[in-house]
């Protein structure tokens, strides 16, 4: 009997990498923003990075799908990189000036 919730688990994963991938490559082409930039160096390569990345750690949630003692730790670990990621570009968006 298959384990629902690793599944679930692998899923989530699975569309937590696809839609970082997706953002990485969306702010590798947009415009730099001072936070961005100059606070956070966060370049066109540091979001080409994140993207291929974020695509290693899609290819191990499906990998995970076959073996579930790999979803948690994928999934702690990608969540956190994830978080790390956004907040790497988040001060940009504040609104707030010097």
């Amino acid at each position: 009997m298959p384990d629902t919730t690793a599944a679930l688990y692998a899923l989530l994963g699975l569309a937590l990498s696809f839609g970082g991938c997706v953002l990485a490559l969306w702010r590798s082409r947009a415009p730099r923003s001072y936070y961005a930039a100059d606070v956070y160096h966060m370049t066109r390569r540091s979001h080409r990075r994140f993207a291929a990345l974020s695509a290693a750690f899609g290819i191990g949630f499906v990998l995970a799908l076959r073996w579930p003692a790999a979803n948690l730790p994928l999934l702690a670990a990608y969540t956190l990189l994830l978080i790390l990621y956004a907040s790497s570009f988040a001060r940009g968006f504040s609104g707030e000036d010097e």
